[in-house]
């Protein structure tokens, strides 16, 4: 459950935490790099795998969280997304009415929220320009497929953006982890290119201000 809830940006962001902290270890103290080099690929390895199992848990329920369209007589049915589900859109949408006032400005068969694809979605929004008033009852035949084939560009643009966020970070992490295998001055400059601070062998020591 908590992995369909979409937890794995805080999860990321531990792990990233954590992996972090060792490797600037590494720079710290020379007389720990074995353990800590040890203690890195042992945590990195199991975070890894746990991260993209969660990745792919979550996926795999947003992707299923999103009904196809499907007509009963010339009423459209499913065209919804589960996740964004309200007390405003509770789905069914098929079913519903809504009557005015609403955001389209017109009575329709529909949910009054973003959850109806069919009816609140950028990627359907052209069908109104099609059919006057247009709603999911009386749908002309002609327009059966364009419904389908509008849902399923909401679903693609929603899978495409949560690969785009989640699948750079999943592999930034694994890059982090890969530090173990560099040297000392590649270590040095790839914590430089993340953002981390950087104590050189010959920085100063406290006493010597």
């Amino acid at each position: 459950k908590w992995q369909e809830a979409g937890t794995l940006e805080i999860a990321l962001f531990y792990a990233e935490f954590h992996i972090q902290v060792f490797v600037e270890l590494l720079t710290l103290d020379p007389g720990i790099k074995d353990v800590v080099v040890e203690h890195v690929k042992t945590l990195g390895e199991e975070y890894s795998v746990l991260l993209r199992s969660s990745y792919n848990t979550y996926k795999a329920f947003r992707d299923g969280s999103i009904a196809p369209a499907y007509f009963h007589q010339r009423t459209a049915h499913g065209g919804e997304d589960r996740f964004l589900m309200n007390d405003d859109c509770k789905l069914d949408c098929g079913h519903k009415t809504t009557y005015n006032q609403n955001s389209l400005g017109y009575r329709y068969r529909g949910c009054d929220g973003s959850c109806d694809i069919v009816m609140h979605s950028e990627e359907c929004r052209y069908l109104r320009g099609w059919e006057r008033n247009f709603d999911r009852r009386g749908v002309a035949p002609r327009h059966f497929k364009h419904v389908k084939e509008c849902v399923e560009r909401y679903r693609k643009r929603i899978m495409d953006k949560l690969a785009n966020d989640f699948e750079h970070k999943l592999e930034s992490f694994d890059e982090l982890v890969s530090v173990v295998h560099m040297s000392d001055e590649e270590k040095r400059d790839y914590m430089r290119s993340i953002g981390m601070n950087v104590v050189t062998e010959n920085a100063p020591d406290v006493g010597d201000w």
